[in-house]
């Protein structure tokens, strides 16, 4: 314990935090799309998406924990649409393909 009350925590246990978090606000971006889909008149031809850049900043951060961030947000796109099974594979695997930036920042 420090002097003001606070304790020191270890990398990993930081890392666990701050990938909760980037999660958390993953969820929530998520959301927020899913809402606008819904309010928005059905004419409109847009997709607003803030995957890319919050992976991306995972993926910079972490590595390879990123790739399973972006996996776990393509799973819950398919569960807060209700999409099949077939949808899951696709969202999963195609999330999971950010992993080819790694090889950019590596």
């Amino acid at each position: 314990m420090g002097k003001n009350g606070s304790r020191l925590i270890s990398l990993r246990q930081y890392r666990i935090g701050d990938l909760f978090l980037f999660a958390i606000i993953a969820m929530i971006a998520e959301l927020v799309c899913w809402f606008s889909s819904e309010w928005f008149p059905d004419d409109a031809w847009y997709t607003l998406t803030l995957f890319i850049p919050l992976v991306s900043i995972v993926i910079a951060r972490w590595g390879w924990p990123g790739v399973v961030l972006a996996a776990l947000e393509g799973s819950f796109y398919c569960a807060i649409r209700g999409l099949g099974w077939q949808y899951y594979l696709i969202m999963v695997a195609g999330n999971a393909a950010v992993a080819v930036e790694l090889l950019l920042i590596k």
